[in-house]
C-alpha cells in the first residue's frame, strides 16, 4: 500500500525527457523483460547500499569531530 502512493508521483514526474527508474521497471515488467527488471533491481539495491554506507561513514566522522569539543 505504501508503494502505491509512490507510483502516482513517479508517473507525474515521468516524461519522455525525464525518465524515472520506477516507470522504466514497470514498463520492462509489462513487456515481459524479467531478466532486465531483475538486473535493474540489483543495481538499485547496490546503489542504495553504497549511498547508505557513505552517509553512515560521513555522519560517523562528523560525530567524531563534534565530540572533541
Amino acid at each position: 500500500m505504501l508503494s502505491y502512493r509512490e507510483v502516482t508521483m513517479a508517473l507525474t514526474l515521468g516524461t519522455r525527457k525525464n525518465l524515472v527508474v520506477s516507470t522504466i521497471v514497470w514498463q520492462f515488467w509489462g513487456n515481459g523483460w524479467v531478466p532486465q527488471v531483475a538486473a535493474l533491481g540489483v543495481v538499485l539495491v547496490l546503489f542504495a547500499i553504497v549511498i547508505t554506507g557513505a552517509l553512515k561513514f560521513g555522519f560517523s566522522r562528523l560525530g567524531e569531530f563534534g565530540s572533541e569539543s
